[in-house]
Parts: structure tokens; C-alpha cells; sequence
């Protein structure tokens, strides 16, 4: 097969071949497959191209969103100084911000050794057939998530961040159907065959997928740039459309301001519905006074904690609510290892004055 088909040895690289065999079809059709799977990870960054091969170990499009400005930059290790470490000027300089952080997380092999393909939606890097099956519906259909069962890290903690965000659980569930592309839009249910036409019932002017419903509509666009008055949001530049994962690119924004953003499009999706059901009237004004007002309200509910109202209902966990004047830009401190011969010893406790039963607990690391 190597001889006959892709003799120069780059089987990722062999277009199909217009007289190929019924096996080497079969096998084509797994390798466009493969392709959307394979990654590059770098060491001297001398035979992985910048914009077409896969390279940035994330959970959606693995190769750059694009250039920021025109440039000449082809190869991975243009963006490698002398010191063999990202060149952060350059980087910052030809790519958008999402790319950019990124990049800095990814690691560069070690000695600087050569370029090597491995299978991304594993965390050993060996191809498996359960997370390419996964790969190949999410595909096919545009639903499910490669990463729920996965042995990736990066997938995991992506997962659990965005289930950390400090919303109510309704507004989670409905993030989760954003990310996997179930929410019920035209274009879901005209692929279902369960609407004949797709085109949006407010502006009728683009189809209605999730993206447009959320983002693009022209309500919807209305209702986001007025809240940005009230609320920290991502920019526009980090909302734009990357792929089916589009949500995901903002995994690496604080807990708050994802809070923010999952409350607007929870309730920009209950507008659209009562427009579209109900004959509503989307005012933007009364909007913009129902969602400060329903988070001031969630706020004042974390702040009374665990007590309990008179109908048995407990108050939302301790989390990061959104103060509305709070900068974006504002983090969270990371746990920093010992440095060399010391040891470091993190301690917590926790006591229920109900009981009088408490607890402690200590990890002790070099």
C-alpha cells in the first residue's frame, strides 16, 4: 500500500487517489477520520505548519483560528526564539488572544527533538478506537462530546470548569446543550426532519443554528451590547465563531464572567421562545432590569449560605457570583510547588456547630 499510494512515506498528506482499490477506499475513508484526531506536538517546530496542520492540544479546533495581520510566518519554529521557548513578542503580535494563551500552554519537547504525530483525544497519545467512534458521530451529527469519558486531561478540566461556574443548575444544563449543539433551533430540527425550512423565525434573515441564535441574531446582539453596561463580558473578538466548540475557547476566562455569559444566553433562548410561542415583545430595556436584577437576587442568596427558607429550600453553594463591577481580568491564585529541600503543608477544616463533629484535614509535599 505505502509503495503504490503514498510512496514518499507522509500517508497524512496523500490525497485520494481517483483508481485506488476497494481496500484502500476503506481505508481513506478512516483516514479523514484520523486527520481530524492526529496532532503534532513540538519540539524544534521544523515540519508542523502554523496554519494547516494540528498542533495546539485543546478541546475544539486544534490549529489557529488565523492570523491576526498579514505575515510571512509558515513553520512552527519561527515562533521559537534562541533560547528554545515561545517567542512571546511574535506571538502576541500575529495571533488572537484565544490562540495565544494556547500556545504559552503548550509544552516544547525537550533537547528540541523532532516534531512527532499522536492521537489527541487520548492522554497516552495512542489511538483508541472508543474516543475516534466518539470523534466520528460528533462529526457526522454535530452532537455528543468526545471528551465526556475520555482520558484527556485538558478535557476534563475544561468539563468541570464550566460546571463550576456559580449559576443556577437550570442555567448549567442549558451551557452543556450549547457546547454539544442540542438546543432545538431550526437548523437542529430541519436536519431531524422536523421543520422544512431553517431560517430564523426573529430576523428571518440567516439560518438558525446555535451560534446565530445566541450571537448573531440581531436581538441578540441588542441584548448582549446593552448588558455590557452592567456586566463584564468576553470582547467580541473572543466570542467569534471557531467551530461546533465555539463556547469552549472561553474555558480559560474567570468563573465570572462565564457566569455572566451563561445567564445572558440562558435568557436571550427563553426570549427567543416566548417571541416565537407566546407572541412576546423583546424589549431590551426590561430585559437588561430582569438580569441584574435575578443575579443581584442570586447574589444575596450566597451570601445567606446554607440557611433555609420556609419552604425547605436551601440557598445556591458558595461560588464565584459576578460583583457587575468586577474586572474581567481579575484571577484566581493557582498552588505553586515547594521550592527544592523544603516542604510545603496545606491544611483545611471544616466543623458543623449542629453536631459538634469536625474534621481536618493535611497534605504534606515535597
Amino acid at each position: 500500500m505505502t509503495a503504490k499510494y503514498y510512496p514518499d512515506g507522509k500517508l497524512l498528506d496523500r490525497a485520494p487517489a481517483g483508481d485506488a482499490s476497494q481496500t484502500w477506499r476503506a481505508i481513506e475513508h478512516g483516514l479523514e477520520l484520523l486527520k481530524q484526531g492526529v496532532i503534532n506536538l513540538i519540539g524544534n517546530g521544523r515540519s508542523t505548519q502554523i496554519w494547516r496542520d494540528n498542533w495546539l492540544p485543546r478541546g475544539y479546533g486544534l490549529n489557529p483560528i488565523g492570523p491576526r495581520r498579514t505575515h510571512s510566518l509558515r513553520w512552527v519554529h519561527h515562533l521559537i526564539d534562541d533560547n528554545g521557548s515561545w517567542d512571546e513578542t511574535a506571538i502576541r503580535r500575529h495571533f488572537f488572544h484565544c490562540d495565544a494563551l494556547e500556545i504559552f500552554k503548550t509544552s516544547l519537547l525537550e533537547h528540541r527533538t523532532a516534531d512527532f504525530i499522536a492521537w489527541h483525544y487520548e492522554k497516552s497519545g495512542v489511538f483508541c478506537v472508543r474516543s475516534a467512534y466518539r470523534l466520528a458521530v460528533r462529526r457526522h451529527y454535530g452532537v455528543g462530546d468526545i471528551w465526556s469519558s475520555s482520558n484527556s486531561e485538558q478535557g476534563r478540566a475544561g468539563w468541570k470548569k464550566l460546571w463550576q461556574v456559580a449559576v443556577p443548575s437550570k442555567v448549567s444544563v442549558f451551557a452543556m446543550k450549547i457546547v454539544n449543539n442540542r438546543l432545538p433551533t431550526r437548523v437542529n430540527k430541519k436536519y431531524r426532519h422536523l421543520e422544512q425550512q431553517d431560517v430564523c423565525q426573529l430576523c428571518g434573515q440567516q439560518a438558525e443554528d446555535v451560534y446565530h441564535a445566541l450571537m448573531t441574531c440581531p436581538h441578540a446582539m441588542a441584548l448582549r451590547q446593552a448588558m455590557r453596561d452592567h456586566w463584564a463580558l468576553p470582547s467580541e473578538q473572543e466570542l467569534a465563531m471557531s467551530g461546533l466548540d465555539w463556547l469552549l475557547m472561553l474555558v480559560y476566562t474567570s468563573l465570572e464572567v462565564l457566569a455572566n455569559l451563561f445567564m445572558l444566553f440562558w435568557y436571550t433562548w427563553n426570549i427567543r421562545n416566548k417571541v416565537i410561542h407566546e407572541g412576546a415583545a423583546p424589549f431590551i430595556a426590561s430585559s437588561v432590569v430582569f438580569l441584574t436584577r435575578y443575579m443581584h437576587s442570586l447574589l444575596n442568596i450566597r451570601q445567606q449560605g446554607d440557611c433555609v427558607d420556609s419552604k425547605g429550600k436551601r440557598g445556591l453553594a458558595p461560588a464565584a457570583f459576578i460583583n457587575p463591577k468586577q474586572s474581567a481580568d481579575q484571577g484566581t491564585k493557582r498552588w505553586k510547588p515547594p521550592p527544592l529541600g523544603t516542604l510545603k503543608i496545606n491544611v483545611d477544616a471544616a466543623f458543623n456547630h449542629l453536631s459538634g463533629e469536625a474534621a481536618v484535614g493535611v497534605v504534606i509535599v515535597d
